[in-house]
C-alpha cells in the first residue's frame, strides 16, 4: 500500500546462478556476497506498481548509490516481497512518498552496509530517524562458515576488503 516500507528476503545463492541480481556494476565481491549473505532490501511502495528505494548496485561502487524509483518486479527480482510493520509511522502516506522523492535529488549521503543503507533510508522516510536492524558485514561472518573450503578463503579475502573500506 502506498506509503508503506516493504522488503525483500535475498537469501544466498549459493553455487547456483547469480544472474537474477547481476548489474553491470557486478564485481567479485559483489559475486562472493550474493553467493554467502542473507539481508533483507528495503523500499517505499509508492503505488502504481511501483517503489522507491536506495541501491548500491557493487560494494565497491558505494559512492555511486543512488535513490531510484523500479517496477515492483525489479525491486523484488527473485525474492518475496513483505511489508515491514514493525514501526509506527510518523509520517502520512503522501508525506513518506514526498520525503522518498526528496532524496532523490541531492541523494542519500554515501552508501555504507552498517550506516547508512536501504532500511535506513525507509525508516527515515517513515519516522525521520535512520535506522537498521541489519548488520550486513556480522551477519555475513556468520554465513561464511557454511561454505565449501576454497569458497570460504576467498569470502573472508572480500569480507576483510570490505571492512577495511569501512
Amino acid at each position: 500500500m502506498r506509503g508503506d516500507i516493504i522488503y525483500v528476503n535475498r537469501i544466498p545463492l549459493g553455487l547456483g546462478s547469480i544472474e537474477c541480481r547481476k548489474t553491470s556494476k557486478t564485481s567479485w565481491v559483489d559475486t562472493l556476497l550474493i553467493r554467502c549473505l542473507s539481508y533483507k532490501h528495503y523500499g517505499i511502495d509508492i503505488g502504481d506498481g511501483l517503489v522507491i528505494h536506495f541501491r548500491c548496485e557493487s560494494i565497491l561502487a558505494m559512492n555511486e548509490a543512488k535513490v531510484i524509483v523500479t517496477s515492483f518486479e525489479d525491486f523484488k527480482r527473485d525474492g518475496i516481497v513483505q511489508t515491514d510493520q514493525r514501526l509506527e509511522p510518523v509520517f502520512n502516506p503522501d508525506e513518506i512518498v514526498e520525503r522518498a522523492f526528496s532524496r532523490m535529488e541531492p541523494g542519500f549521503d554515501v552508501y555504507h552496509p552498517k550506516y547508512n543503507n536501504c532500511e535506513h533510508f525507509s525508516t527515515w522516510c517513515t519516522t525521520g530517524d535512520k535506522s537498521s536492524q541489519q548488520d550486513l558485514i556480522r551477519d555475513a561472518w556468520k554465513n561464511i562458515t557454511m561454505l565449501p573450503m576454497r569458497t570460504k578463503e576467498k569470502a573472508v579475502a572480500a569480507l576483510a576488503f570490505i571492512s577495511f573500506l569501512s
